[in-house]
């Protein structure tokens, strides 16, 4: 009896050994579980990703804070080129001819006030010579006036004179009035250009006055005439005329008038012109 009682006790004793062993052992991981584990090394991070975020890459160059390089000419801070001409805060070309720099318009359906000349001043034109008559050989043809050619229209004209920057007045009745415009080296104080009745450039007329008699710029502008055109067709006084091939003519003439303002003057008068 005494035998098996012991074995009982020692049997109980190492039941209780286990149990406390147990015990400890769960003690043990619910502390490791607890935050009381050792701490494992970490694998290092591979060179160049120690920024690794906004879905950047590594490895690619220049990448990194979300930014990606652009190649494209002209490109970057949201810019974009634009090689179309004259593209660019917010203008646009133009490239119609005369368009943007279109000259101003003279006025229209009247004559101007010019009370230096006699009232009721016109155009001469003259009468055409004889069939027989044979102009100069050496006539040095002339196709244009002030650069305009003739049998130009009236519209086509005006736009042609004040492109070249010429002191266009007014048109009127077939009739383009001018003044301070140059011919044969001389600037004269009144010009104007005549028209057919279908409006085509067919005369022009220059005018300078003096409110005293002076022979010197008729004498002047004969002289120049007489070198270029050869002696006139026909003389009058202090008037002469040249015909040419083709219709052409010349004209120069001195004369008294008064104008409209009460005043006597002096007219020198040159015509050019196609019959």
């Amino acid at each position: 009896m005494k035998t098996i009682a012991r074995i009982i006790i020692a049997a109980s004793i190492s039941f209780a050994l286990i149990g406390s062993e147990a015990v400890a052992a769960e003690r043990g991981r619910k502390e490791y579980n607890n935050g009381n584990r050792q701490e494992q090394p970490k694998p290092q991070q591979r060179p160049g990703n120690n920024h690794n975020s906004g879905n950047n890459k590594p490895g690619r160059p220049g990448n990194g804070n979300s930014q990606r390089p652009d190649n494209r000419p002209g490109h970057g801070n949201s810019q974009r080129p634009d090689n179309r001409p004259g593209h660019g805060n917010n203008q646009r070309p133009d490239n119609r001819p005369g368009h943007n720099h279109r000259p101003p318009q003279p006025p229209h359906g009247h004559a101007p006030h010019r009370p230096h000349m006699p009232g009721g001043w016109t155009h001469w034109r003259p009468a055409p010579p004889p069939p027989s008559y044979r102009p100069y050989a050496a006539w040095p043809r002339f196709s244009t006036v002030l650069g305009v050619r003739f049998g130009t229209s009236l519209a086509l004209t005006l736009n042609a004179l004040m492109s070249s920057g010429y002191n266009v007045v007014s048109s009127h009745n077939n009739t383009v009035y001018l003044r301070n415009v140059p011919m044969l080296g001389i600037y004269w104080p009144e010009a104007t250009l005549c028209y057919t009745g279908s409006g085509r450039l067919s005369g022009s007329e220059f005018v300078s006055y003096n409110s005293y008699p002076d022979h010197a710029l008729y004498n002047s502008v004969y002289n120049t005439l007489c070198a270029n055109y050869g002696m006139p067709y026909s003389t009058s006084g202090m008037s002469a005329a040249w015909w040419g091939p083709e219709g052409q003519y010349i004209r120069l003439n001195y004369s008294s008038g008064i104008g409209v303002d009460g005043y006597t003057r002096y007219y020198t008068t040159l015509n050019f012109g196609i019959y």
